[in-house]
């Protein structure tokens, strides 16, 4: 299935050049969710005839920068959370933005978006600012927007009386505040959603207002005089072998999952087999087909609760599928469409505080990361078990069981709660444990005499060793260790594994093991499960401390060749080490070294989400002026699929000091030491709750923490000791 759409791709047709000669305005209007392209039309045309009636300009351009709904709308919700926590760089935006490359034909524009659309509006601004478009060329205008700012400072419209930005802002978005007083008429306040549609609301109640907004704006507009006809308007988006897979995919899947939902509705009591099928497209959809920016950055985590989620669920479903849904309806779709399902879930969110100075230090709140949780490997809480050494007996001691394929057309109903569908059911063991295997951090392994070892100094996996070892399990026979160069890049790590897995198989006569993964060691064990040579071979994973979405530390050795990993003892040996490394290879320091690809494994530790800062702690929204790190956001998108096949049963360990004081950040200004700090030089360090090496946001923000212990990194082995044996075996080490 990854590969499914690799052969049609090159079929698709290249994007043209369009000229850019008039010296006339473009208005180029975005719609919102849940809107098909002849309603985003008629709105369009009502926004245009109000302009010309209102001021007789008739020379003005109006385009419509359609933004489609995809699996009925569904996916669209998810990704407007995305898109309210800063990850925009998608499908949709891009698809967008060719469209207006072919037909822009004015050096002057106005961007105008509404509800969802805004999102879009901004990160179009800030596109065509980027790619050739001057600042006093372009300006915004945005109608009943969610989003937390207009782009460019420019303006906006929200009314007191949109029914849907107060909902939104129950759900935790933080939409402008209301600058206007409107009323509905009565066909609107009967609509799904009073007060919030642009044709019937806005532009019924507020036209001159609009208007005026949108003429001043207009007014301010200076004639772009670096562009030439040859260039087009702007620098168009490149059309990558993603992106035309991405095409492909919506093409085929969103007009069956229209037809799917339509069937289903009117005939839900018998349409159990059609509700799977637009589960599958939408997995299908938005899971394997669009960019895996949103996949990762999942805000839900799958709950069915309390009454007042309930209700508002109910709600949402029934203006999406019509008023015939029964709340029995509702409970069924959610189970049959499991994570597509997204409005299904109860959101999980920490409190926002506010940000505290701690000297050179800086404690911002935890909320600055736009990513958040996507896989449940079990249900257990981690909020209030928090503890050096006991361990849960929650979801251990029984065995997991896999629901078995239901091939009735109805099922009774049941209240079990919402889990993701089991594609896979893995072979049990025929009898005893799995072999484990201890994948160390980094630094956590040593070089002497050109073998690597655990790292003597460190002692970090003597006491998890020792509690194997006295409960039966016998080093070289099914206990090991996965030692590894931890300057390589971690995919060529992951092979040598899989050749390490391949002989404790021909040792134990197994079929699979069990691994630790400490830390970035997790990097090595995700990627060999996403690894296109993965055997099927690996039963259980436990990450503990696994930096999910990549480790802030790393920029400084990526930026510069600074060793600064919050344990002084072992930048030193790292620093020792490399510069050895360096040396050898004819590089004068670790920067040239790095910068040569000798050491890759720091750029594939690089975050994913927001943690560089410009003064004021103005966040840079994530890849944009960042060190892009395409490696974790490959093994995280596909080891997702791997979980939700059931393949391998993972267990997630956080550790945390209670002391905020774990690297999480910088705050960055412009640098002219050239060639170092290509994206800023750090002028203060930002920290924020974590094990004085791994965030805590880097672990949880992307899954359900099964356990939590309150020690810092290097300890955290340790603590975990008898919890991590009594995942793998079931029973309390003695």
């Amino acid at each position: 299935m990854r590969y499914f759409f690799a052969g049609l791709i090159f079929f698709l047709p290249f994007t043209v050049f369009a000229s850019c000669i008039s010296d006339n305005v473009t208005v180029v209007y975005v719609n919102g969710v849940f809107t098909t392209k002849e309603q985003a039309q008629d709105d369009l045309k009502t926004l245009r005839r109000k302009y010309e009636a209102a001021t007789g300009d008739h020379r003005a351009e109006f385009l419509n920068g359609f933004n489609p709904s995809h699996i009925t709308g569904v996916g669209d919700i998810a990704k407007t959370w995305l898109q309210d926590r800063g990850v925009t760089n998608d499908y949709d935006l891009k698809t967008i933005l060719l469209n207006l490359h072919d037909d822009l034909s004015t050096q002057k524009i106005l961007l105008v978006g509404h509800s969802q659309g805004t999102y879009y509006t901004n990160a179009m601004y800030d596109y065509l600012i980027a790619h050739g478009v001057p600042k006093e060329s372009i300006n915004i205008y945005n109608i009943a927007t969610p989003a937390s700012f207009v782009a460019g400072k420019g303006k906006y419209l929200n009314s007191s009386g949109d029914s849907l930005l107060r909902f939104v802002r129950s759900f935790g978005f933080k939409p402008l505040t209301n600058n206007i007083d409107l009323v509905s008429s009565v066909d609107e306040a009967l609509t799904d959603w009073p007060g919030h549609s642009l044709s019937s609301a806005y532009l019924a109640e507020a036209p001159e207002r609009i208007v005026s907004d949108i003429s001043n704006e207009l007014e301010g507009l200076k004639a772009n005089t670096k562009t030439t006809s040859q260039e087009g308007c702007f620098t168009s988006p490149a059309v990558t072998a993603l992106y035309r897979a991405q095409d492909f995919g919506f093409k085929v899947t969103d007009p069956t999952a229209i037809a799917i939902k339509d069937g289903a509705i009117l005939g839900y009591k018998g349409a159990v087999a059609a509700a799977r099928i637009t589960a599958a497209l939408a997995k299908a959809s938005y899971i394997t087909i669009a960019s895996a920016a949103e996949k990762i950055t999942h805000p839900f985590s799958f709950e069915v609760g309390t009454p007042a989620q309930d209700v508002a669920t109910f709600e949402v479903f029934k203006a999406l599928y019509g008023p015939s849904l029964e709340r029995v309806d509702v409970e069924e779709l959610i189970k049959n469409q499991g994570a597509a399902v997204v409005l299904a879930g109860k959101i999980v969110e920490k409190p926002q505080p506010v940000g505290e100075v701690l000297g050179v230090q800086t404690e911002i709140p935890s909320t600055a990361y736009p990513v958040a949780k996507i896989f449940n490997s079990k249900k257990s809480s981690s909020s209030d078990d928090a503890e050096t050494a006991s361990v849960s007996e929650e979801s251990i001691d029984s065995p997991k069981e896999i629901p078995e394929p239901v091939v009735e057309s109805n099922p009774p109903p049941t209240d079990d709660p919402v889990v993701p569908p089991q594609l896979e059911v893995p072979a049990p063991q025929v009898s005893g444990y799995d072999p484990v295997v201890i994948i160390p951090t980094l630094f956590g392994s040593r070089k002497e005499n050109g073998v690597w070892s655990i790292n003597p100094t460190l002692h970090v996996y003597d006491s998890l060793i020792s509690t194997f070892k006295t409960n039966s399990y016998g080093e070289g026979q099914d206990l090991f260790t996965f030692p590894y160069d931890w300057q390589k890049s971690y995919v060529s790590t992951a092979q040598e594994l899989e050749n390490k897995i391949g002989e404790i198989k021909t040792i134990c006569g197994c079929s699979k093991v069990d691994i630790v993964a400490h830390g970035t060691g997790g990097f090595i064990a995700q990627q060999y499960v996403d690894s296109a040579s993965y055997g099927n071979d690996v039963d259980q994973l436990v990450l503990l401390g696994t930096p999910l979405l990549g480790l802030p530390n790393a920029y400084k050795m990526v930026e510069a060749g600074e060793i600064d990993f919050g344990n002084p003892t072992l930048d030193a040996q790292a620093q020792n080490f490399l510069m050895q490394e360096a040396h050898s290879a004819g590089f004068e320091n670790i920067f040239a070294y790095i910068h040569d690809n000798r050491a890759p494994a720091f750029k594939e530790m690089l975050p994913l989400y927001n943690y560089l800062f410009e003064p004021g702690l103005v966040s840079l929204q994530y890849p944009n002026g960042y060190e892009e790190n395409p490696f974790i956001l490959k093994i995280l998108t596909n080891f997702y699929d791997e979980l939700i096949a059931g393949s391998v049963r993972t267990s997630v360990i956080l550790a945390d000091t209670q002391k905020v004081q774990t690297q999480s950040g910088f705050v960055v200004q412009p640098s002219d030491e050239v060639p170092l700090w290509p994206h800023g030089k750090p002028v203060s360090t930002l920290v924020d709750s974590g094990d004085d090496f791994t965030p805590r946001v880097s672990i949880e923000n992307f899954a359900a923490v099964d356990k939590e212990f309150a020690v810092d990194h290097w300890t955290l082995p340790t603590a975990a000791k008898d919890y991590i044996f009594k995942v793998f075996t079931g029973h309390e080490p003695i």
